[in-house]
């Protein structure tokens, strides 16, 4: 399965792609004229897992909601993807509160709008991330 956050849904956080979450698609990055992409609204947060390293912080999500919209076309659904973004920022994240940016220690949990091709998964990742 392979996804993506867009750019602004990104802000202060990246998705480590190794275990299973959204990765950032480059621009110039090449389209499937057969791929179907689906937008869908998780409740995101973070958490903390311990390792030989002193530990790491990794961004999870849960599927809330999804748009009926189905694109063929990535430049499509990015935009209608950052539209929709904007609107549930400022219905539903309030950037003084528990709904806060993911990196803020007040933060409990943040809605964001994210693009996968094909499916939505109900969560990301799909395992723990943990130390090799």
């Amino acid at each position: 399965m392979t996804g993506y956050i867009n750019q602004t849904s990104l802000r202060e956080y990246r998705l480590n792609k190794q275990h299973g979450c959204p990765h950032p698609t480059s621009p110039g990055e090449s389209k499937h004229k057969t791929a179907v992409y689906r937008l869908g609204l998780y409740l995101c947060d973070r958490s903390w897992f311990s390792g030989a390293e002193g530990g790491q912080w990794y961004t999870f999500g849960k599927l809330v909601g999804e748009s009926p919209r189905v694109f063929t076309d990535l430049d499509a659904a990015r935009d209608y993807s950052n539209r929709l973004g904007e609107r549930v920022d400022r219905l539903y994240n309030d950037p003084q509160g528990s709904r806060a940016e993911l990196s803020s220690v007040s933060c409990e949990g943040r809605y964001i709008v994210q693009i996968w091709e094909d499916n939505l998964p109900q969560s990301f990742p799909q395992e723990q991330p943990h130390y090799e």
